[in-house]
């Protein structure tokens, strides 16, 4: 999904971009800006966290990379539940102008938000232990049916607005910032 991934996702920008629409939601299938918003999302949740326990134990995040990053995943959709549920989107999702919402425009209450990310968590990230192949399965649905199967089974839709250049400039430095810090922690070990 690296280079193929990232060109898709700026094609259907552009894409999208360039039709001269309003800025108005629609139901448009849009499976790369899902998976780019829920990535901006764990590259969020991934630096608050990290920075909290690397000021606790630094020592603790280089012996339990990989135990951290499947916590930090099953967190996140508690975390993930409450913002839907409250602002309506995550920071992924505002950024890249994607919104869940009930069939009739209101927000998914919390036990529907979580049922939700819960779901997407097991079914669309394989509980972060077999993520490729479940992710494949969650995107050939998508694309078939038009909603995958937490979004059918908790009842919401999702839409997608316009993304403005500007915001598309957001998610690239979050991306380049965060391989940089990546990078620099490898080169630090």
């Amino acid at each position: 999904m690296g280079y193929e991934g990232m060109k898709d996702f700026f094609s259907e920008i552009e894409n999208e971009y360039s039709t001269k629409r309003p800025s108005k939601p629609s139901s448009q299938i849009r499976p790369w800006v899902r998976y780019w918003a829920r990535n901006l999302d764990n590259i969020f949740v991934a630096l608050t966290l990290l920075t909290v326990v690397s000021l606790a134990e630094p020592a603790f995040i280089m012996k339990n990379e990989t135990i951290i990053s499947f916590v930090l995943v099953f967190l996140w959709a508690f975390v993930e539940a409450a913002l839907l549920a409250t602002w309506g989107w995550t920071p992924g999702k505002w950024i890249l102008k994607v919104k869940v919402r009930n069939a009739d425009g209101s927000k998914l209450s919390y036990q529907q938000a979580l049922q939700r990310s819960l779901a997407v968590w097991f079914k669309g990230l394989g509980a972060g232990l077999i993520t490729p192949i479940t992710a494949s399965f969650a995107y050939m649905r998508l694309v078939r049916q038009g909603i995958t199967s937490w979004d059918k089974e908790a009842e919401c839709t999702v839409s997608h607005e316009t993304i403005g250049w500007v915001r598309i400039g957001m998610t690239v430095m979050a991306f380049l910032s965060f391989s940089a810090l990546i990078t620099a922690g490898i080169t630090m070990k």
